[in-house]
């Protein structure tokens, strides 16, 4: 039975595709077919040689090039006391080795779909671990072609924001060069905006849409969208802005066909917009100062939202016109208010605060 897995890319800076898997575990490599393979299939076969890994960009530290990998790996587990560390061995490329490797390893248990929880915040959860609960994928898929491929969208012509799934919908920052406000926000007007998606079918459902700050790139970069990554929690949502304002959202948009939360002040209202809970603006209520733009993933602890404010020196580098400004807020997560703040790094920052 084919389903939807939870394995999403971001193709460049222009699209967004999730895919679907069906597991078909594959057999062991060849030693032939190791060595087009990449650096999981070079360095976690022990017939492997070390040619195989400096073809894949991957350095087998301290073994001559007629050493096998398992011989790097014996090496490392002596200097690392036993631990059997593989990066010594097969430093380089780890993330694409760590891909492979679960890919090629059949299951443990019966399941033979791919399975996964929601992705709700930067990182996956507030531990920030970037590991993902999800067996048997298949990493056969072509965007080209469509293969294992469930649905594509554009996003705009620059896009730094990292996907978040969440309760069937797929939220994504970008710019708006995707036009899809089109009737009221043509695609060459410069705005930051927050995209949501069905999960399953690729719909487009909303948009959080903000204009650029008139001071320009020294808050507000021109194109660069909303960068920061949304955080979510039941039908709440939380982002900053590129005009510095961190924002808690209502999840289902206008669609729904409710104005919730105590902000009634939306100018874009209908079904296809964002409806807003709240809105704290830091630059009007707290003197912060962005340098560039406001960018931070918030983090979601009990009753309170957390994020830096992104304050730093004005244009030229030279001075730092707000250095009483709060660096780092805790929020009241339910009404927006500042339960503290904290500006340790006074007068000494460097450049801007950005997560």
């Amino acid at each position: 039975m084919r389903i939807y897995g939870i394995l999403i890319a971001l193709t460049g800076l222009l699209g967004l595709a999730i895919l679907y898997t069906q597991f078909d575990p594959p057999g062991n490599p060849t030693l032939a077919d190791a060595s087009d393979a990449g650096p999981a299939a070079c360095c976690d076969d022990d017939s492997a040689s070390a040619s195989c890994c400096s073809k894949n960009d991957v350095a087998c530290s301290g073994c001559s090039a007629d050493k096998k990998c398992s011989g790097c790996r014996q090496q490392a587990n002596v200097a690392t006391g036993g631990t059997g560390q593989k990066s010594t061995c097969c430093a380089g490329r780890v993330s694409a080795a760590m891909a492979l490797v679960s890919a090629a390893a059949p299951p443990q248990e019966e399941e033979t779909q791919a399975s996964g929880d929601d992705w709700p915040m930067w990182g996956g959860d507030i531990g920030r671990n970037m590991s993902a609960n999800i067996k048997g994928v298949d990493l056969n898929f072509n965007l080209k072609n469509g293969t294992n491929v469930a649905w594509t969208a554009g996003l705009g012509s620059q896009t730094y924001g990292n996907a978040i799934v969440a309760d069937g919908q797929v939220y994504v920052g970008s710019n708006n060069g995707g036009g899809y406000r089109k009737d009221i926000h043509p695609a060459d007007e410069d705005k930051g905006c927050l995209i949501c998606f069905d999960e399953n079918s690729g719909d487009f459902l909303w948009q959080l849409t903000r204009e650029k700050l008139p001071s320009g790139r020294v808050n507000d970069w021109p194109l660069q969208g909303i960068c920061s990554t949304p955080a979510i929690e039941g039908k709440r949502l939380w982002i900053v802005s590129n005009r510095c304002e961190l924002m808690c959202l209502d999840t289902q948009g206008f669609l729904d066909g409710s104005n919730d939360g105590v902000f009634q002040g939306e100018v874009d209202a209908t079904k296809q917009d964002a409806d807003i809970i709240w809105s704290l603006d830091m630059m009007d209520d707290l003197g912060v100062f962005p340098h560039n733009l406001a960018t931070s993933s918030p983090v979601i602890y009990e009753d309170m939202v957390y994020i830096v404010t992104s304050n730093g020196v004005d244009e030229a580098h030279l001075e730092l016109p707000s250095p009483r400004a709060p660096a780092f807020l805790a929020v009241n997560k339910n009404t927006g208010e500042v339960v503290w703040e904290d500006n340790s790094p006074g007068g000494n920052v460097l450049h801007g605060q950005w997560s």
